[in-house]
């Protein structure tokens, strides 16, 4: 895989804000094509769009004319993919950081434990 973490968490950290530039640039295209299509105010437009991206809705809004019923069916395949890719990028972000210490950590459970350095000598009663 990598051999120099700092490379690994360099490439992740621009991933990260390119995928974070992404949802944005998605979170603005949902909230003009919806504020147009449908009406709504841009507030409604932005929260449609951003609910629908991080989860399944809650159906108080919902596209009502053909053009944002089939702009939406897109719109949702492409923002859910990305958007569940922007968490696992997060995500492997994250524990890049801890990874050392989790290896590490890993190795010494393994380690087996040292003898005793010190015996202890009892003379026998008599």
């Amino acid at each position: 895989m990598y051999f120099d973490a700092g490379k690994q968490k360099e490439e992740l950290k621009l991933k990260l804000l390119l995928l974070l530039i992404l949802i944005a640039s998605l979170l603005i295209i949902g909230t003009i094509v919806y504020h147009f299509a449908e009406g709504w105010s841009f507030l409604d437009s932005l929260y449609f769009s951003a609910i629908s991206l991080a989860s399944r809705g809650f159906s108080d809004l919902h596209p009502t004319n053909w053009f944002s019923v089939i702009f939406s069916i897109f719109y949702l395949f492409i923002g859910v993919g990305i958007m569940i890719y922007a968490i696992s990028t997060l995500i492997a972000y994250y524990t890049s950081f801890y990874e050392k210490k989790v290896s590490d950590a890993i190795k010494n459970m393994r380690k087996p434990k040292e003898p005793e350095k010190w015996i202890e000598l009892r003379q026998k009663k008599n």
